[in-house]
């Protein structure tokens, strides 16, 4: 990726705890997340085309971005007119080491779950 601007970040001794847990305390944000942690970095517009969840309207999408940006879960860097967003894994495991780890280990846990509980209706309709 050849990137003509260099990447806005936070700082790793910047980040709070409880501004970094409420960005991830957010459903969609947390979509967010494992989307990029599934495609390492996207552009703004990606996001819609990862999961059926994330197809938000841009101000919305644009909304959730700052949050994670101001919490320091992710960077931006420019590629021309776009605007490419990744996980700040770097500074987070610098920080919070192991917390983003945990957190998309159980997000994954959640959703295997989800999908579990939601079968119960095909054994009932094969009695």
């Amino acid at each position: 990726m050849s990137l003509t601007q260099s990447r806005r970040r936070k700082p790793a001794t910047d980040l709070d705890l409880a501004e970094v847990l409420g960005a991830l305390g957010d459903p969609v944000r947390l979509a967010m997340i494992r989307a990029l942690d599934t495609h390492e970095a996207l552009a703004c517009g990606e996001f819609g085309d990862t999961e059926s969840t994330l197809r938000l309207p841009p101000p919305t999408l644009t909304r959730h971005l700052n949050v994670l940006r101001g919490a320091g879960i992710i960077s931006t860097a420019a590629e021309g007119t776009r605007r490419i967003n990744s996980l700040d894994r770097e500074a987070l495991d610098a920080r919070f080491p192991g917390l983003l780890t945990s957190v998309l280990a159980g997000a994954a846990m959640r959703k295997r779950s989800a999908r579990r509980t939601a079968s119960p209706t095909a054994t009932r309709a094969k009695r």
